[in-house]
């Protein structure tokens, strides 16, 4: 599980470092077609190995329309998200928006306790704590004096 949540977090810094780089050179709706297009396979990919595993969960079926609807409702909101992200890191440097998302950290301890009624304990406050202060370190240090 703490893979998963590393995994985010370095693709979540790339994106981030990949987006300054490539501002300027396309509009914002190309970049998000280029990032859902390079997503794509690796998707498939997953989905394919998850259904020949022979793991009944990850058997690719036709699903409830509820979960299509969730499914929209995540693509949109996750679309908006990037789009904003994209907008803010060609606007000002990876190193300025990165402790913004900080506040990711926030909502999801607060989702995680409110809605589905699992506090963080106290590694995942003592994690949460290191990023941020380290976050902060880098930014301070990377102001002019």
């Amino acid at each position: 599980m703490h893979s998963l949540a590393l995994g985010s977090a370095l693709g979540m810094a790339c994106l981030m470092l990949l987006n300054q780089r490539v501002a300027g050179s396309a509009s914002l709706l190309a970049t998000q077609f280029i990032v859902a297009a390079l997503a794509v396979p690796f998707l498939l990919v997953a989905a394919l190995l998850g259904h020949v595993s022979g793991i009944p969960s990850l058997e690719i079926g036709w699903p409830h329309w509820s979960v299509i609807l969730r499914c929209a409702i995540v693509a949109v909101s996750a679309s908006a998200a990037h789009a904003l992200i994209f907008m803010a890191t060609t606007r000002a440097s990876a190193a300025t928006v990165a402790p913004m998302t900080y506040a990711q950290l926030l909502v999801a301890m607060a989702i995680s306790t409110l809605v589905f009624n699992h506090p963080p304990d106290l590694t995942s406050i003592g994690g949460s704590a290191l990023i941020v202060g380290a976050g902060l370190y880098i930014w301070r240090s990377a102001r002019p004096r």
